[in-house]
């Protein structure tokens, strides 16, 4: 589940670039493009150092300037990249965000576009004003794989709008949408905190500290009071900051080891977790029993009529798409038994995908042709494949024992009869019992597990 911590960290650091003094909004205030660009020349060029133990892993910069539309029409350009260097087990990879927005000679959001990409994955989406509203579309692989509206008045997340002059205890708000329609549409807050004075470049400034909430995620960030952002704590102990943007031909990136980040130590060693059929864990206070599941009896024949909204197709679950029924109807043969068609599926999954980390959002097609992942890849793709030819399926995102430590892992749920946790990268029908789920659904769901990372303790009661 690295990757939604990267992405959410990434979103969060473009997030802060733009928050300058011209314009505002507020809990009574509807902030458009205007009060961004109607007042000043635009021109603006910002750059920020990303640090992780005080170590350079990566940078964004960003830049706004007049755009030239047709018919001698004036608007404005905002383009940013985000790039963060890391590895994971020993893999190294660098995850890129790049987008462009353009705004309209009437203040008003025109079109915009935004690459997501790794070494081994990409995705793309594409939006344009179609009267009042924001039309988006979704590409894996260069394949259309899905469509999403917004609403005029919404703000694109990787462009968020100034702020005035600070003052202490002002509330600011905004809605915006991400255009990967991962992070949801929902308001984002910044409270102005007491003026404090900090050391930045052996230099003391008198700056407001903002908190930025959006869900379960947030940030800190160190402002002077014309707005000028000097420092940001993010989630997971990374820190921007504002630097020379010369700086970023001179610095060798460090490719850090951020496996342990989406990981919690066990106080108990358990030596074949894979073997566990009944785990007890205290959790948050909470005392949690886990059991293993059991198949049914007599499991139902396909496909199966009962919870066909676990059947439909969404954006990266692409059930419906001719190479995902073709091949899993080449794996299951004849096979009418849904039980035995999940377990057939899994075990091709498994033997088939190389377990290598990935550092992008998987998309079952993508990952199809790629044939290379980790549990995210596992799971997106053996759920399509179930789905495709019939068999509800849920994917579900939590923790896992392994070498001492719970990992956050993601897996599946398969209705044969009854619901059965099944886990396509551990090759597992059922799951053991150290799997603790989370969050069930699809990917638009598993950003609620922002909230559990770094804010987890487990301690292991009993197991059997």
């Amino acid at each position: 589940m690295k990757i939604k911590v990267l992405i959410a960290i990434a979103w969060l650091i473009v997030m802060t670039f733009l928050l300058k003094k011209e314009g505002f909004f507020s809990k009574e205030y509807s902030l458009t493009y205007y009060d961004i660009f109607g007042k000043k020349d635009p021109y603006r060029e910002e750059y920020l150092g990303i640090y992780l133990d005080n170590e350079k892993i990566g940078f964004s910069k960003s830049y706004i300037d007049a755009y030239s539309f047709p018919g001698n029409r004036v608007g404005f350009s905002i383009s940013n990249e985000t790039r963060l260097f890391v590895k994971a087990f020993g893999e190294r990879s660098s995850i890129n965000i790049t987008t462009e927005v353009l705004i309209d000679d009437k203040y008003r959001l025109s079109s915009f576009s935004s690459l997501l990409s790794s070494e081994q994955y990409k995705i793309e989406a594409k939006g344009e004003r179609v009267n009042n509203k924001i039309i988006a579309s979704l590409y894996s692989g260069g394949n259309l794989v899905g469509k999403m509206e917004y609403k005029e008045k919404d703000f694109i997340s990787s462009f968020v709008p100034t702020l005035p002059e600070l003052s202490e205890g002002r509330v600011y708000c905004l809605k915006s949408f991400d255009p990967f329609g991962i992070m949801g549409n929902e308001k984002i807050t910044l409270k102005v905190l007491k003026k404090t004075t900090i050391m930045f470049d052996d230099e003391l400034y008198e700056t407001y500290p903002i908190v930025i909430s959006y869900q379960s995620i947030k940030a800190k960030l160190y402002a002077t009071r014309d707005g000028r952002i000097l420092k940001a704590y993010l989630p997971q102990g990374f820190i921007a900051k504002r630097e020379d943007k010369k700086k970023e031909d001179m610095v060798k990136f460090s490719y850090p080891d951020i496996s342990r980040l989406s990981s919690i130590p066990s106080n108990r060693i358990i030596k074949e977790p894979r073997k566990v059929s009944y785990f007890k864990i205290k959790m948050d206070k909470k005392v949690l029993v886990i059991k293993k599941d059991a198949f049914p009896e007599i499991p139902y024949t396909l496909p199966i009529k009962e919870y066909k909204e676990w059947t439909k197709e969404t954006a990266f679950v692409q059930a419906n798409d001719k190479r995902i029924i073709e091949k899993a109807k080449e794996i299951v043969g004849k096979e009418k038994n849904s039980q035995k068609a999940s377990i057939l599926i899994m075990e091709w999954v498994y033997t088939t995908l190389s377990q290598k980390p990935a550092f992008s959002l998987p998309s079952a097609i993508e990952v199809l042709k790629n044939k290379r992942g980790d549990c995210n890849e596992h799971t997106i793709l053996f759920t399509a494949l179930c789905r495709s030819i019939g068999i509800p399926t849920k994917m579900v995102v939590g923790l896992s024992y392994s070498d001492k430590r719970f990992y956050y892992h993601a897996w599946a749920k398969v209705f044969c009869g009854k619901w059965v946790s099944m886990d396509p990268t551990f090759n597992q029908a059922p799951t053991d019992a150290t799997h603790i789920p989370l969050i069930e659904g699809d990917i638009g769901e598993q950003i609620g597990l922002l909230g559990y990372i770094g804010n987890v303790k487990i301690e292991v009661l009993e197991y059997d």
